[in-house]
Formats: C-alpha cells, sequence, structure tokens
C-alpha cells in the first residue's frame, strides 16, 4: 500500500506489503482518517486503518472482489468474494454473511455496489457457469443488503466467457 501526500508527486508505503493486490480502496467520506481496502488473493481481506493508512487492522480474511461504501453512512459496507457477501454496519468492525436469495451453484465472482440514489438499495451480479457458458444474474436489495431478489438473467453473450475475471456493476 502506497500513499501521497501530496497531490502524488512523491509515494512511500504504508504497510500491507502480504497483500498480493487490492479489489477497491476507500477513504470513509465523514473522515478521511479511516481507509478501508479490500485485498485479493495472497493475504487477502478486508483491512481498515483509523489513522490514514499509518496501520491496518485485517477484520475479515477472504479472497476480495468488491466493495461499496453507502454513500449516505460509511459505517454500512458490503463487500464480496468469489461466492458469498458480507455485511458490516460498524466501518469493518464486524461482518454477518448477507446471501439470503442469492444462488450459490456455479458462483465465479460477486459484484455489489449501493444505488447512490437510494443508498438502502444495493445491487449485485453474479457471474456463473452454465454449461459451457458463463451467464449473469442481476439481484437487487431494498434493505442495505441483507435479503436479494433476482432482477434480470444476462445470457451467455454478455461475458464472452470473461465473467469470472473481472466485471463490476454500478
Amino acid at each position: 500500500m502506497f500513499k501521497s501526500t501530496d497531490a502524488g508527486l512523491t509515494w512511500r508505503n504504508v504497510g500491507l506489503r502480504n497483500v498480493a493486490g487490492f479489489a477497491d480502496i476507500r477513504v470513509n467520506s465523514t473522515n478521511g482518517q479511516i481507509v478501508y481496502a479490500l485485498g485479493a488473493k495472497s493475504g487477502g481481506g478486508f483491512y481498515r486503518s483509523i489513522d490514514g493508512g499509518e496501520s491496518w487492522t485485517l477484520t475479515l480474511a477472504l479472497e476480495g472482489r468488491s466493495m461499496s461504501v453507502n454513500p449516505k453512512d460509511p459505517q454500512e459496507i458490503l463487500i464480496s468474494s468469489t461466492t458469498q457477501i458480507h455485511r458490516s454496519t460498524d466501518g469493518g468492525l464486524s461482518w454477518s454473511n448477507v446471501n439470503t436469495g442469492i444462488s450459490s451453484t456455479n458462483v465465479t465472482r460477486i459484484s455489489i455496489a449501493f444505488a447512490p440514489s437510494q443508498p438502502s438499495v444495493a445491487y449485485a451480479m453474479v457471474s456463473r457457469i452454465s454449461g459451457a457458458d458463463e451467464i449473469g444474474d442481476v439481484y437487487y436489495s431494498s434493505n442495505s443488503g441483507r435479503n436479494w431478489t433476482k432482477r434480470a438473467r444476462l445470457e451467455r453473450y454478455f461475458f464472452n466467457k470473461q465473467g469470472f475475471y473481472n466485471h463490476c456493476i454500478a
């Protein structure tokens, strides 16, 4: 993890050297000293800093894929791994698994996002194997990700066999 305090002219390492890569990094919108980092692959997980990135605490170990912070409440966070969605209401200190309504069959990747216009609404895009193809399902939550309802099926040409690798929903 590198940090710049001079608009990107210089950078310094502030830790998390054990993390192979990051899926997302967010700064708390009401307190710039609080930073959230979602690590992917080796050393992955949800990391939280309360001192502007000088030190980090791992609060959930997983291979992170996607993170969304509620635009009206930065304490409410959704993160996904390859096959699971987790929700925090305390800024990432504790987590609950929130997959109610989402089929886990043949899942290859999940992306999530809060709706900026209506922060209690969240969306999830789930890619999954179907025979020789990869399809996508779009899920909707009206209660900040506690429960999910399938809204759409994206047929095989949507991902062109790349849904496991990278996709996002916004």
